[in-house]
C-alpha cells in the first residue's frame, strides 16, 4: 500500500518576531505555461518571441512561476531554466548567471520568488537542480537574485530591463559545520521552498532536504542561514514520478509563529519519523 500524506509542522522560533498584520502586496499572477492569469482578468497566453531570444510558448518541463508589478500586471515569468520579461524576451538563464553552481538548474518540484525587503526591484528565486536530468540524481537547491531595475547583460536582448545578478548553490551559504542540504536520489519531490511575509524588514525562507528543513533570513544584509529543523522525508518507490510542495501558514499562538504544510510519500516498507 502506498499513501500520500501531509504533515503540519509547528515551528517555535527562538527570536522575537511581531506577527501583527501589515500592509503587503500579494502576488496576483498565476502561471501555467503556456498561459497565465491576473486577478480580475481572463486567462491569457504568455507573451512569446523568437525561441532564440525569448519564450517559445511551450509548457514547462519542470517548474514555472511569475511575478506581478506594483499595478498587479505581469512583470516577469519563469519557465524551467529561463526568466522572461513581460514581453516574453529572455532576461536570465540560471546556468549562464554569474557564480552558477556545478549542476544543471532547471527546477524539480517547485520554484519560489521572494521580493527583497525594502527593494521593490529585486527578487530572490529559489529552485533546485540536478547533476543532470537524464536519471535519478540528488537534488541541490539553488538561489538566484534578479534585479529588474538593471539593464540586462545576458547578451541576447540588449537594452531590456532585468538582470540576473547571480545563481549559486545554497550549500555555499551554509556554515561548514551545518549538514549538507542535498536531497537524496529519489523522485522530483523533497526539495521544497516556502517564505514568510515581510516583518520588520526581513523575511524567513524555509528550504527542505531529505532530513531537515533549513531556515534562512532575507534582509538588507542579503540571504543568510539561520538554523535547521530535523525532519525526515521518507520516500517510496524511486521509479515513481512524484511531486509536492511546502506551504507556510502564519499563526499567533504563544511561541508558535508558523506552521509548515508539506507532502511526502510513504510506502508500506517505510516508517515515518518527524518532530
Amino acid at each position: 500500500m502506498k499513501i500520500n500524506k501531509f504533515i503540519f509542522l509547528s515551528i517555535i522560533l527562538g527570536f522575537s518576531c511581531g506577527l501583527f498584520a501589515q500592509t503587503q502586496t500579494q502576488n496576483g499572477v498565476w502561471s501555467l505555461p503556456e498561459y497565465y492569469w491576473e486577478s480580475q482578468s481572463p486567462i491569457q497566453p504568455l507573451p512569446t518571441q523568437n525561441p532564440n531570444i525569448g519564450y517559445d510558448g511551450l509548457p514547462a518541463s519542470n517548474v514555472s512561476n511569475a511575478m506581478q508589478d506594483a499595478n498587479g500586471d505581469l512583470l516577469f515569468f519563469i519557465v524551467d531554466d529561463e526568466i522572461y520579461d513581460k514581453e516574453g524576451y529572455t532576461i536570465g538563464i540560471f546556468d549562464a548567471a554569474p557564480n552558477y553552481p556545478p549542476f544543471e538548474v532547471k527546477g524539480t518540484s517547485e520554484i519560489s520568488i521572494v521580493p527583497v525587503p525594502g527593494n521593490c526591484s529585486q527578487f530572490y528565486i529559489f529552485l533546485s537542480g540536478r547533476k543532470n536530468y537524464t536519471g535519478m540524481f540528488s537534488k541541490k537547491p539553488a538561489v538566484a537574485l534578479l534585479d529588474m531595475s538593471q539593464v540586462n547583460t545576458l547578451g541576447l536582448n540588449p537594452g531590456k530591463m532585468g538582470n540576473l545578478l547571480y545563481c549559486r548553490d545554497v550549500q555555499s551559504v551554509l556554515p561548514s559545520n551545518v549538514p549538507d542540504i542535498t536531497t537524496f536520489d529519489d523522485k522530483q519531490g523533497g526539495s521544497y521552498f516556502a517564505a514568510s511575509k515581510e516583518y520588520d524588514g526581513k523575511r524567513f525562507v524555509f528550504i527542505s532536504a531529505s532530513e531537515r528543513i533549513y531556515r534562512f533570513i532575507i534582509d538588507i544584509n542579503g540571504f543568510q542561514y539561520d538554523g535547521f529543523i530535523p525532519v525526515t522525508f521518507f520516500t517510496g518507490d524511486k521509479t515513481l514520478s512524484y511531486r509536492g510542495e511546502m506551504e507556510l501558514i502564519e499563526v499567533d499562538n504563544n511561541d508558535i509563529k508558523y506552521r509548515l504544510d508539506f507532502s511526502f510519500y510513504k510506502s508500506s516498507q517505510c516508517q515515518i519519523h518527524h518532530s
